[in-house]
Order: structure tokens, then sequence, then C-alpha cells
């Protein structure tokens, strides 16, 4: 598939994902979701991929959905309304289904559902200048694309309760503080930040990696016996593997390891 609104890219590892319609600001029109979930695929089918990094160009990550498209949508009976949204929404988080690490490297403005796209990444990293909020009830319309299983998750029933209803935006250190962000660092170390957390993930035994991510999210959804279970299976999964007797030579031969994802 040849990209017109995204870049797409895969070094050392790590496959990139840059939304580039910066005249735009990366607002997330269905042909820019849909060649997202083509990348995604992409990175999905690469056995050399080991974690994925979506980002931006220009001043903004993503400043929200298109709103001509939703314009367009309101002449539209709710039912057939409803379906379109839908399907839309299954496009843009098609990179909640990689069972590989994302991160979501936020350059510039995160709005709307530009933010929920981010929060559907495992991490999430701030240039200091960017500032975030769902500001859907702004417009007076409801929050979408996950907005509301997502946040509540991050920063807390309360917390999600006063972003949602008050549509407030807040800077990267507000976000860093509350969980909404792993960290906040200088714009000009963003990309360099990132890269590193990417590598040193890229760089982990990739059959350990997918199965905790799997349990990290079955987890918060089940009880504690069903999460032993299948951190039993998990560990007697991963035993059997090249990568824990590596793992396991190299802590003791007080060197670092070189996993192989077999």
């Amino acid at each position: 598939m040849d990209y017109s609104n995204i870049l797409y890219e895969v070094d050392e590892g790590v496959a990139t994902i840059t939304m580039n319609q910066p005249d735009r600001r990366n607002a997330l029109s269905l042909e820019m979701a849909e060649e997202i979930k083509d990348a995604v695929g992409s990175a999905a089918a690469d056995g050399d991929v080991g974690t994925l990094v979506l980002t931006g160009t220009g001043k903004a990550f993503c400043a929200g959905g298109d709103v001509k498209s939703m314009a367009e949508g309101a002449e539209l009976p709710v039912h057939e309304t409803r379906e379109r949204i839908l399907s839309y929404y299954h496009t843009a988080l098609s990179v909640r289904d990689l069972d590989i690490p994302t991160i979501a490297s936020l350059n510039g403005h995160a709005i709307g559902a530009g933010l929920t796209l981010a929060l559907a990444c495992d991490m999430r990293l701030a240039a200091e200048r960017a500032k975030m909020g769902v500001t859907f009830i702004q417009i007076g319309l409801h929050p979408g694309m996950g907005t509301t299983y997502f946040l509540p998750r991050l920063v807390g029933l309360a917390k999600a309760c006063e972003l949602i209803f008050t549509a407030k935006v807040v800077d990267a250190r507000e976000a860093e503080r509350i969980g909404l962000v792993n960290a906040a660092v200088p714009a000009e170390e963003l990309e360099e930040k990132t890269r590193e957390l990417a590598l040193a993930i890229a760089k982990g035994p990739s059959i350990a990696l997918r199965m905790a991510k799997h349990a990290v999210y079955q987890g918060v959804e089940s009880d504690l016996e069903s999460v032993l279970k299948y951190e039993a299976f998990a560990q007697a999964a991963c035993a059997q593997t090249e990568d824990v007797r590596e793992g396991v030579m190299a802590f003791i031969e007080k060197r670092e390891p070189h996993f192989k994802g077999r």
C-alpha cells in the first residue's frame, strides 16, 4: 500500500508510524486511520519488529478526529451513523491489537481522538510543549474512540470524570503527574528518549514480552487466581525457550544477553 498520510519505517527492530499531515495538524481522517491500520499489519507480520512507535510531524501529534467527516455523518440516520463511527473506531485503534509493545511519542498537542489514539498505546512519552485533552464535550459531543475505557484505567475514575466533563486541556508536566503519560521531556530530547526506550524493549526476549503484554491487559480485567494461572502457564512456556537459557547464562557470566526470539 502506498501511503499519502503517514510514513512507515523499520530500523533495528523498531517500527515507526509517523502521521504526516502537518498542515492539518495530523487530524485523524478515515484515510489516515486506514493507512495506520495497514502499517500496523506490516509491523505485526514482520518477525524482526519488537516495538512500534507512533508519532507525528509538525507541531501536533494529532489534533483530533476529522470534523468535516463528522458533519457529513450528521445527515444520516442514527443507526447508520453508529455503524460508520464504530467501523472508524476499529480502524483507528488497530494499534491496540498488536501483541508487541507500543509507544506513543507525543511531539505536540494530542486532542480528542488524537489523545485516545495515544492512550491505545502501551506507553506514552511527551514533549514538554505538548498539551492534551479529551475535548469532545466542548463541541457537544459524547467522548469516543475508547476514551471512557482508557482514561479511567490510567488516571482513576475521579480524574477521568474531571477531564471528560470539563474538556480540560493539560500540559505535559501535569499529564505526567496524573499518569496520563510516562514522562515529559524537552522537545529536543523526545526522539532520542523514545528511541532509547523502543530499542531497549526491541532487544528484549520477544516471546516473554508478548506474553507479558497479554497478561498485563488480561490482569486489569481478571481476578487474581486467573492471573496466577496464566502467569504459571506463561513462565512454563518461556522456560522452554532458547531466550531463557541465554538469559540465565548471561546472568551467570555477568554479560548482556543476546535474545533471538526463540
